[in-house]
């Protein structure tokens, strides 16, 4: 009996102390893969993108400085896609995007869907939110997956078990969410859809190669 406990305890001492040190490594490891992140293309097929600032505001939202956040544009369309590359730590685990928007009571979202885009041999699932914004008085959409490694998932509850196996130290490596956020006004749906996916398509690809290979 008193072997028993024993093994317990030390085994439940050897699982803190792993994750004791993961946390600590999490600075680190996240650096050198947002410095290979930064390899996410500037241009594709027509959009440009220029870096943006981690405000106040958006650390309040995504809740870590470790992110990389861009916003496309193309002259020959009347909006602008802003993407949110970001790095996941144990203290700061992920949320689904939906209770940002919501809970601070100024966004009502209109429309949930699940769409794919195509990435070599696979489709990676994505989860799309139309929201109406109450203080800016404008309609948006919200796209946003979770990955790692060969894993993409658009299941926040999938994603947040795969996390303990990450957490445990069975996955060297971190999540990452990838949320793009599109305001428009007197745009077709299609028009969106198409160039969102068609640039969501090459920073998964870039993200992959980057980051995991």
């Amino acid at each position: 009996m008193r072997r028993a406990l024993f093994i317990l305890i030390l085994s439940a001492g050897a699982i803190f102390i792993n994750l004791l040190y993961i946390s600590y490594s999490d600075i680190e490891k996240n650096s050198r893969f947002i410095e290979k992140a930064k390899n996410i293309p500037y241009n594709i097929d027509g959009w440009q993108a220029k870096d943006l600032p981690i405000t106040e505001q958006v650390y309040k939202d995504i809740q870590t400085y470790d992110a990389i956040l861009r916003e496309y544009t193309n002259p020959a369309y009347k909006f602008s896609v802003i993407v949110y590359t970001v790095f996941s730590s144990g203290k700061n685990p992920f949320h689904p995007p939906e209770y940002c928007y919501i809970g601070v009571g100024e966004d009502v979202i209109t429309r949930k869907q699940a769409i794919s885009i195509p990435a070599g041999n696979r489709k990676v699932p994505l989860t799309v939110l139309k929201l109406r914004s109450r203080r800016k008085q404008k309609e948006f959409y919200v796209f946003y997956w979770f990955m790692n490694k060969n894993l993409a998932t658009n299941n926040y509850y999938l994603q947040r078990i795969l996390g303990v196996f990450s957490r445990l130290g069975f996955m060297n490596s971190p999540w990452v969410m990838v949320r793009a956020a599109v305001y428009f006004h007197n745009v077709k749906e299609e028009e969106i859809f198409k160039q969102v996916r068609l640039i969501l398509q090459k920073i998964y690809i870039s993200l992959s190669s980057a980051i995991w290979q």
